[in-house]
């Protein structure tokens, strides 16, 4: 399968889904439940901000932020100090969240690769950089959540407070680019 982008469009966007191990009539119980009013996910947000899915058969909503200290049109998320992906259940007193963060830490700063002479990066192999064999380093996710939760069982890896809002502020340490587990109570 191939998706033509065209050149250069504007205000355009596709989503596709793949089902795996299937046949024709799982195949028409999906194209009949994405018709519905109960759709089997549903695109909450995608644009350069976030792309946000809920997934209804498991009542798990997907973040990926891509930049920091954003608003989402999430109904738990308001805010992240970095980009970030998060998977959530979130039922009316209980929140299970995995949060990630994708970026290694291998190098801080700016990108040291040459410019040419078009604005372009100089395409060089990870292996001549100097950072290739430094050990990660962990980063601290920073989320506001609405409301105010409270952590279930012990997580040292987890602090949370509360801002003037009424909120919940979580900080979740990350690194290797595992996600960590926090369970939340209301």
């Amino acid at each position: 399968m191939v998706i033509d982008h065209g050149d250069a469009p504007s205000n355009a966007s596709y989503e596709y889904a793949m089902l795996i191990n299937t046949d024709s009539s799982r195949i028409n119980q999906f194209v009949s439940s994405m018709t519905s009013a109960q759709p089997f996910y549903k695109v909450l947000q995608s644009d350069s901000l976030a792309h946000i899915v809920y997934y209804a058969p498991q009542k798990l909503t997907g973040c990926a932020l891509f930049t920091k200290d954003k608003l989402t049109n999430d109904s738990l998320i308001i805010s992240n100090n970095r980009p970030c992906l998060l998977m959530y259940d979130k039922e009316q007193n209980e929140i299970l969240l995995s949060v990630t963060d994708p970026d290694l830490g291998f190098y801080e700063g700016p990108d040291d690769t040459l410019l040419l002479p078009d604005g372009k990066r100089k395409e060089v192999s990870i292996y001549s950089k100097k950072w290739y064999a430094t050990a990660a380093k962990p980063s601290i996710i920073k989320l506001v959540l609405k409301g105010i939760w409270k952590l279930k069982g012990d997580n040292k890896n987890v602090t949370i407070t509360f801002d003037k809002m009424g909120n919940s502020v979580l900080q979740v340490q990350c690194k290797y680019g595992e996600a960590s587990q926090v369970k939340l109570l209301k």
